[in-house]
């Protein structure tokens, strides 16, 4: 049993199975961060620079741009509607996506990344740890943990895109440890 729960195999097994049951609780999910993302991408392929945050002078709101209701009437899409908070960063990214008729299509693939990108951090934070907890309950125990706090949970509904900048970081620290700062940005 011992030799069981250390097999990394056997924890890269459980990974796939945890993803892929992931992918069936989460596939259909609203994705309204996602979207803003979406949005805000299209204006700004567009050249509607203006579109991309609320632009609100008194204060930061949760209401998006004015203009976005209707851009979002004209699509399958029903639910909440969130305002773009990224960096223009990802607003850029975002303009080189096809067109947000298509964004049903988009969401799947940004959840099926998000999902593998959930488990490369559990996986890279067990190298960063160092972690003497058998391989099996380390990746068990961090499913479970996605699954059920709103940290994991939350990001996979909305399709949040911080789930990248996040392995991105671990990425980072676990390269410092290999003695590799090149790699590691």
């Amino acid at each position: 049993m011992t030799r069981l729960l250390s097999s990394k195999i056997v924890a890269g097994a459980l990974t796939i199975v945890f993803a892929y049951i992931g992918l069936h609780l989460f596939a259909g999910s609203r994705s309204a961060d996602l979207l803003a993302g979406w949005i805000a991408g299209a204006n700004y392929s567009a050249g509607l620079f203006d579109q991309i945050y609320p632009g609100y002078a008194d204060g930061f709101t949760l209401h998006p741009h004015p203009a976005w209701p209707d851009m979002i009437g004209q699509t399958e899409y029903r639910g909440p509607v969130f305002p773009f908070i990224y960096a223009p960063i990802w607003a850029w990214a975002m303009s080189h996506i096809p067109s947000y008729e298509a964004f049903r299509v988009f969401a799947f693939f940004v959840l099926i990344t998000n999902l593998l990108l959930m488990s490369a951090m559990v996986w890279l934070a067990m190298q960063i740890t160092r972690s003497s907890m058998p391989p099996v309950l380390y990746v068990s125990l961090g499913a479970l943990l996605f699954a059920m706090t709103t940290a994991g949970n939350i990001a996979l509904v909305e399709g949040q895109i911080q789930i990248l900048v996040s392995v991105l970081i671990l990425l980072a620290i676990e390269r410092t440890q290999a003695g590799r700062q090149t790699a590691a940005g």
